[in-house]
């Protein structure tokens, strides 16, 4: 990256509130989406990572709030925990997926 797009990008990011914490996850996420993995363990991170997103919205009203049960219901985020350990025990003998689920552990 140059040292004059570096500020540019800094200033977007905390205009956005994008912490480098962040940036990294999106970086991780792009390298994990990038593994040797089957669709349905994609799919699953991409399904975490948007659980992720709608437990952190803020409601500031009923109509925001029923917004995201139905986004967070939709995405059946209830049922994260129960469809990971079947994807790991599926594919216990895949490292590529168990990397995969690791690295994004942490993002919900």
């Amino acid at each position: 990256m140059s040292k004059k797009r570096l500020p540019v990008l800094l200033f977007f990011m905390a205009l956005t509130g994008c912490t480098a914490a962040q940036n990294a996850r999106v970086s991780n996420f792009a390298e994990v989406n990038a593994l040797p993995v089957p669709a349905e363990v994609k799919a699953f991170i991409d399904r975490r990572m948007g659980c992720a997103h709608w437990a952190g919205e803020g409601a500031e009203d009923r109509t925001r709030a029923r917004e995201i049960r139905r986004a967070l219901a939709g995405l059946r985020c209830s049922a994260l925990e129960r469809d990971e350990q079947a994807l790991r025990g599926r594919h216990r003998r895949s490292p590529a997926v168990i990397k995969a689920l690791d690295e994004t552990r942490d993002w919900i």
